[in-house]
């Protein structure tokens, strides 16, 4: 479920986040989505 966290993309997208000057907007939606899957994580 998580093995996504490991794909290069993952991390490209925010690293073009902060390459494109948009760090803080990137990094709180991957924050967001981040958290978003740790609640479910635990919940389950």
């Amino acid at each position: 479920m998580f093995e996504f966290l490991f794909l290069p993309g993952f991390w490209g997208s925010i690293h073009l986040a902060l390459l494109h000057g948009d760090s803080l907007l990137g990094l709180t939606w991957h924050f967001f989505q981040f958290s978003q899957i740790m609640s479910i994580r635990r919940s389950g």
